[in-house]
């Protein structure tokens, strides 16, 4: 079942969280259990006009993803671990916080980000902060629709590290998201603006790692 992957994630579109299963990169279903029955959506292929896979690991992956959702709850706002975090709340503690690198894979993009200091009494629940006291993890944004650098329309780097990434502003709106940043290339400071148009933006949330471990990090 190497192809399947199964992310419990806090989604704009939903009050709770969500559990989002990809094959091979892309959204094949989202399972939701805002009441007290599950529902699930499945979601077009967008290479072709249908799936296809090995039926016997599509419903061990289904059967998989509904224990999550099971142990989670109705209505539970948030993972045991602490992996899902609204990071619309926390948005100025990203300016002078630090950006590692983008990746794109299938239909996403990851940046890997960490905040600012953050005080411990500002935030409800303390497991979300790393023990530096940062938030740590990645923004994810799925279904990408348009990739912006600097105003001009390009495709995401596949992979890309940032040396001394300091972010200088962190915008999220439902299906857009800006970030503007300055890093050093070959000892020259560069200072970019990237803007990215997606149907999905949430925060995967990483406070055991260090940031070359969150960027690196598969579910």
């Amino acid at each position: 079942m190497d192809n399947f992957n199964i992310t419990i994630a806090s989604v704009p579109d939903r009050d709770e969280l969500v559990c989002e299963i990809l094959y091979k990169g892309f959204q094949w279903a989202e399972i939701s259990h805002e009441t007290e029955e599950m529902t699930i959506q499945f979601f077009p292929y967008p290479k072709r006009d249908y799936w296809e896979f090995n039926l016997d690991e599509a419903l061990a992956t289904l059967e998989k993803a509904k224990k999550r959702m099971i142990g989670l709850g109705p209505k539970h706002p948030t993972p045991i671990d602490a992996r899902c975090v609204d990071i619309r709340k926390y948005l100025e503690f990203f300016e002078r916080g630090e950006i590692l690198g983008v990746i794109y894979k299938g239909d996403k993009v990851f940046l890997t980000l960490e905040s600012s200091y953050i005080n411990p009494k500002a935030v409800d629940n303390r497991t979300i902060l790393s023990k530096n006291c940062t938030l740590r993890g990645k923004l994810v944004l799925q279904r990408v629709e348009s990739y912006c650098l600097d105003n001009k329309k390009t495709q995401p780097p596949k992979k890309q590290l940032f040396a001394g990434g300091k972010i200088v502003k962190l915008e999220l709106k439902q299906t857009v998201a800006e970030i503007v940043f300055e890093y050093k290339e070959q000892s020259i400071k560069k200072r970019v603006a990237v803007k990215i148009e997606a149907q999905k933006i949430y925060w995967e949330n990483l406070p055991t790692l260090s940031l070359i471990e969150a960027f690196n990090f598969k579910e």
